[in-house]
């Protein structure tokens, strides 16, 4: 069966959307015919298929819905790409619409992810080192990381953790920081409503994230790396190498991200 025939198994992907697809980035992006694209997702599906062989992680949709939902991360990353080099801006694709997938929204329960209170914490010595290469990565010291970045220095600290797996977690991770900041923005129009009401002046500019930069919509496809180094601290346990630390938090992100949310 080959990728086409495995995605027209799948009842949620349109194919007249996947034809769209196609014919959007040949028509915005010339030296990528369809003939070429449809290639590049075979070879997609040829290295997910490699990826599955050696995978711990099972999800209980089975290899089909996996090698769907990896297929259409991949292809939005690229519509990103092409839709920047066009417009000349960051626009952010939601894999799920588009194939027009309703997208998931639930969230985890961040609290399931916490080192329980009978295990040790994390060493200094190894959360510094974690710390340490993703803020290396930061060059432009915008207190961000990108996926590409993201995934470099999780390659350089677990080798053996694959794109997917890393792509999964990200994606939590944007999750929960999507959280904060909702839950941020909802602190600051209440702050703002009483000072209105109390007749005080309110602060008219944008306020820094949390990771005390200056907000900016445009890059909301770029991880905080402050939260998410102290995600890692409350998610981790007393492990005694970076590769430990890293498989250790994805398996259980992966893990409770599988299971049904209330």
């Amino acid at each position: 069966m080959d990728f086409l025939d495995q995605i027209k198994v799948i009842s949620e992907v349109s194919l007249e959307s996947t034809k769209q697809y196609f014919d959007y980035l040949s028509q915005n992006k010339s030296e990528l015919a369809t003939e070429t694209l449809l290639e590049h997702l075979k070879k997609m599906y040829e290295a997910f298929s490699e990826t599955e062989k050696t995978s711990k992680s099972k999800s209980s949709k089975g290899s089909n819905g996996r090698l769907v939902k990896y297929a259409i991360e991949q292809v939005a990353a690229e519509k990103s790409k092409v839709m920047t080099a066009s417009n000349g801006s960051n626009a952010h694709v939601d894999p799920n619409t588009l194939f027009g997938i309703k997208g998931n929204e639930t969230r985890i329960d961040e609290t399931q992810l916490y080192r329980k209170s009978h295990e040790k914490p994390l060493g200094a010595r190894v959360f510094n080192e974690i710390r340490d290469e993703f803020t290396d990565l930061d060059v432009s010291n915008s207190g961000r990381l990108d996926f590409e970045e993201f995934f470099e220095g999780v390659k350089t600290l677990a080798n053996n953790c694959t794109q997917q797996d890393c792509k999964r977690a990200f994606d939590v991770f944007m999750q929960m920081q999507q959280v904060d900041l909702q839950q941020q923005h909802s602190n600051k129009d209440g702050s703002s409503k009483a000072k209105s009401d109390s007749g005080s002046e309110s602060d008219s500019g944008s306020g820094p994230d949390v990771a005390g930069h200056a907000q900016d919509p445009a890059n909301d496809t770029e991880l905080l790396i402050r939260p998410f180094l102290q995600r890692i601290k409350k998610y981790a346990i007393d492990l005694n190498t970076t590769e430990d630390v890293i498989e250790y938090v994805f398996q259980k992100i992966l893990r409770i991200s599988e299971q049904p949310q209330t």
